[in-house]
């Protein structure tokens, strides 16, 4: 609470945030007014006493909220509106409400009341305005951990050294979130006569060894544009020498916080085109292009800074998204080039970001997935990657190669011939006619089942969100409990689901103890997959080859046999989920974290089975580098391998074979949910 919210003559007053703070200061000067704030009744009360037993004293009481206060408490004040304050952020806004009372008259000292009266506070949207604070962590790499615990204040006292204006000029905070622990937003309402405009030109600058990009939010400067600054990769500057350059040229105009770039404002008028960094979509090239080809083709077409971002997969073929600035306004490049003797059209499109409304509900896609025969048959053609028993290959994976092609045609076209081709009576005529057979007698599916059915490499029902808020758990339990048709709320769905899991496990389908068409358990199959955890290599290097960084982390040698499932990146860590044999599981659980900065985690169905993890955390202010060689010297003491954990930060952990305090429960094969197998980029084959 400000002294100008409730006295008009903004008088000297001190601040006391406690009993015995008052009980002080009404013993040292009698004369000056004191403040106090509390959220409890009994300690308002308790200074209320305070204040009526010194007839020299002079102070204000106030009651944050309603504390509980009715008519049958104090019926003085029970006539008391409680109100908001009108702003710009609606419900979003703290709401400046509770309960006042004024010891000793304003005007004259010997007036003697003591009164209860409705505290509103002034609204200020005349005289305010509300901007964005952003810090990103690339920019604020020193007092990162600094600015995840305490934003507010770091803000405030980056405002403090940015500007003089800013003592009475910085009002209240809301809204402060940490995204993905990269970067922290937040609102703060500020006078907008000569603090709002000082705030925007100091964006960007370092104060406090923090760095605070200001954005407006409302229409508050005039028509401007942004004039980008393109980033210099070829003499290796890191972001923090990027920032200062770009400080240098913007001046007093602040920077502006772009997606990949920086930039600063400027009038209209003097606004000058500059090479903006954009996300492409390149189409068509050969299968045989590597990132160095591709960075190639693209600088020969008048691109600069090129980053490539990430290879996929379409109908027409490969497709390489990346980041690139032109010196035009081109948005769509076509044409062809010639690669071993084939002609190939190309397509160059710049992506745009679109807005989508969150209000308006987006029903799911309805999809299908093919499973059995079917799907084996299929990969066996494209020589694509080939699925464990009992999981569906999805729709997007790309064909390594052609088998019993003929050249020239595809596979549509030869599709498209068979159609017309006669039908023949031989050897698998009566075969085909026995598999139609049994189809016709197996159960008929749920037509609500595949329409709910989509790309899910594992089978099953899809379940989700209805976009209220619940997870994906209350989802999963609504599903469950939707035979019993009874109303459950979200915690009560929770918790019967673990009791009914965990009293029906015996009685449940265990589908990985069964045997497959050879009699072989297909419990082999899950024993098999592996996490595996890299820290370091270059994504390019990934996608050329995994096998080979495996081998240069001393994982795997020249002659033992591997195959990758698939791959991903997380932040700055990539996952790979690997299949090896049975008899090389010991050995590479000894080697994990040992030598290289990679780490093994055995995915299996029983947990128990698995050595329990005793986390080491890092010290304050401590290197990654340093971090890994500590923990890798109490490894090699203790004669065990590296665990990887991820989860509220990243730690790496000490294998061993009894618990001890601070041990973990390490990964299942249930966890799966939480890496997106779905969206994994297939490789192997």
């Amino acid at each position: 609470m400000r002294p100008q919210d409730w006295s008009a003559k903004d008088m000297p007053v001190k601040i006391v945030d406690s009993i015995e703070g008052l009980s002080d200061s009404l013993d040292e000067n009698k004369t000056q007014r004191l403040v106090y704030t509390t959220s409890r009744p009994s300690d308002a009360m308790e200074a209320l006493d305070l204040l009526n037993g010194d007839p020299a004293a002079k102070g204000v009481v106030f009651l944050q909220g309603n504390g509980g206060l009715d008519s049958a408490t104090w019926p003085k004040v029970s006539k008391a509106r409680y109100e908001k304050v009108a702003g710009q952020l609606g419900t979003r806004l703290q709401p400046r409400k509770g309960w006042l009372w004024l010891v000793g008259d304003v005007t004259d000292s010997k007036a003697r009341t003591c009164t209860g009266t409705p505290y509103v506070a002034k609204p200020r949207t005349d005289s305010t305005v509300v901007l964005r604070f952003v810090a990103e962590k690339k920019y604020n790499e020193e007092a990162w951990a600094k600015l995840s615990k305490g934003a507010t204040k770091c803000l405030r006292d980056w405002c403090l050294s940015a500007t003089p204006f800013a003592a009475q000029g910085c009002h209240d905070t809301f809204a402060f979130e940490i995204i993905d622990q990269k970067m922290i937003k937040g609102l703060m309402r500020v006078d907008k006569d000569k603090l709002a405009y000082a705030l925007l030109a100091e964006s960007g600058a370092c104060y406090s060894r923090c760095r605070w990009f200001v954005e407006k939010v409302g229409p508050l400067c005039s028509e401007t544009s942004v004039q980008w600054i393109p980033s210099k990769p070829d003499c290796n500057e890191t972001w923090i020498q990027y920032i200062d350059r770009c400080r240098g040229l913007a001046g007093s105009k602040g920077l502006v916080r772009g997606r990949y770039q920086l930039g600063y404002r400027i009038p209209n008028s003097e606004f000058q085109h500059a090479d903006v960094v954009s996300k492409w979509v390149v189409e068509g090239l050969p299968k045989t292009f590597l990132v160095h080809d591709v960075i190639d083709f693209l600088s020969s077409l008048h691109f600069g800074a090129i980053e490539v971002v990430e290879k996929g997969w379409r109908r027409q073929g490969s497709a390489w998204t990346v980041r690139a600035s032109r010196n035009d306004r081109e948005e769509l490049i076509q044409g062809s080039i010639m690669e071993d003797g084939e002609e190939y059209d190309i397509s160059i499109i710049k992506a745009v970001r679109r807005k989508v409304d969150r209000s308006v509900r987006v029903p799911l896609k309805s999809g299908k997935v093919r499973y059995g025969e079917a799907m084996k048959d299929r990969a066996k053609d494209s020589r694509g990657p080939v699925a464990p028993k009992g999981v569906a290959l999805p729709d997007s994976a790309p064909p390594a190669g052609k088998s019993g092609a003929t050249p020239g045609k595809s596979k549509t076209e030869k599709n498209a011939n068979a159609e017309h081709q006669p039908s023949t009576q031989g050897r698998g005529a009566g075969k085909d006619a026995k598999e139609d057979k049994d189809r016709s007698r197996s159960p008929k599916r749920d037509a609500n089942q595949d329409e709910q059915m989509s790309e899910w490499t594992m089978g099953g029902r899809k379940v989700a969100n209805a976009a209220d808020g619940n997870c994906m758990f209350y989802a999963f339990a609504t599903y469950l409990t939707s035979r019993g048709q009874k109303k459950r709320t979200h915690r009560q769905l929770r918790a019967w689901l673990c009791s009914n899991l965990r009293d029906n496990l015996d009685s449940c389908d265990k589908r990985w103890d069964k045997t497959d068409h050879k009699g072989m358990p297909t419990s082999r199959d899950f024993s098999w997959f592996f996490v595996l955890f890299l820290w370091g290599p270059e994504e390019m290097e990934v996608r050329k080859d995994e096998v080979n960084v495996l081998r240069k982390a001393k994982l795997v040698g020249n002659d033992q046999e591997l195959l990758t499932q698939g791959w991903e990146r997380q932040g700055d860590v990539v996952i790979f989920y690997l299949k090896v044999p049975d008899g090389d599981v010991s050995s590479l659980l000894a080697k994990s974290g040992v030598d290289k900065p990679v780490f093994l985690t055995q995915l299996a169905r029983d947990i128990s089975k698995q050595a329990p993890v005793k986390l080491i955390a890092a010290e304050n202010g401590e290197e990654g580098t340093k971090y890994l060689a500590r923990v890798q010297a109490l490894a090699k003491e203790k004669g065990t391998s590296l665990a990887f954990r991820r989860g509220g930060g990243s730690f790496l952990g000490l294998r061993l074979e009894k618990e001890e305090e601070g041990t973990v429960q390490p990964l299942s094969i249930g966890d799966l949910g939480k890496f997106r197998r779905s969206s994994l980029t297939r490789t192997g084959g």
